[in-house]
């Protein structure tokens, strides 16, 4: 399930095996808002946060990005977002 978080993901969450995936509420419209749906879609075992920010101000205006554990994913476009996102979650491919 997907929920909007007004903080950041707890260094416990980060401690389980799920990975956890982390996107700016103000990028929704870029493109990461479709991700999102794809990825409730998908129903894979994801630790999945909208935050109200992730502090990439100028990436976020820009193009759709999402945080994947501690790694910054950015894109051309929600296509090809979730093309990244798919090549380094495998379970996606299910």
């Amino acid at each position: 399930m997907i929920g909007l978080e007004s903080g950041i993901v707890s260094v416990e969450s980060r401690l389980n095996s799920q990975p956890v995936i982390e996107v700016c509420r103000e990028n929704l419209e870029l493109g990461s808002g479709a991700v999102l749906k794809r990825l409730e879609a998908a129903g894979p075992d994801l630790q999945v946060h909208c935050l109200a920010c992730t502090e990439q101000c100028e990436l976020c205006t820009r193009r759709p990005f999402l945080w994947l554990d501690d790694e910054l994913v950015e894109a051309r476009d929600a296509a090809d977002l979730w093309s990244q996102l798919t090549l380094r979650l495998p379970s996606l491919h299910r």
